[in-house]
């Protein structure tokens, strides 16, 4: 199994470094040491990124916020309704009668 992810590790270095060399080869308007500050840049950019989802995650959660209290002083009170009579269900679909 290790020997199998060496070889995976192996190949795709060797597949990047062949990606890398034919880029090169078809746009000779880029040179590497020309990219190398870019791709520092972007680096650079990734892990500040992570750290701040990082740092987002970790961070408790805001409270909820709490309802005004001149918002329930506006709604009118509840008024008691009288209570219903529950309907029975049966199986025959008729109302069973008492």
């Amino acid at each position: 199994m290790i020997r199998s992810l060496f070889a995976y590790i192996f190949l795709f270095t060797a597949g990047l470094a062949s990606a890398a060399a034919y880029f090169y080869s078809i746009h000779p308007e880029h040179v590497p040491e020309d990219d190398f500050p870019r791709v520092r840049l972007d680096l650079e950019d990734a892990v500040e990124r992570a750290r701040r989802a990082r740092e987002a995650w970790e961070a408790p959660s805001p409270a909820p916020p709490q309802p005004a209290q001149s918002a329930e002083s506006k709604v009118p009170p509840k008024t008691n309704k009288p209570p219903v009579p529950k309907r029975e269900a049966s199986i025959s679909g008729r109302a069973k009668r008492k």
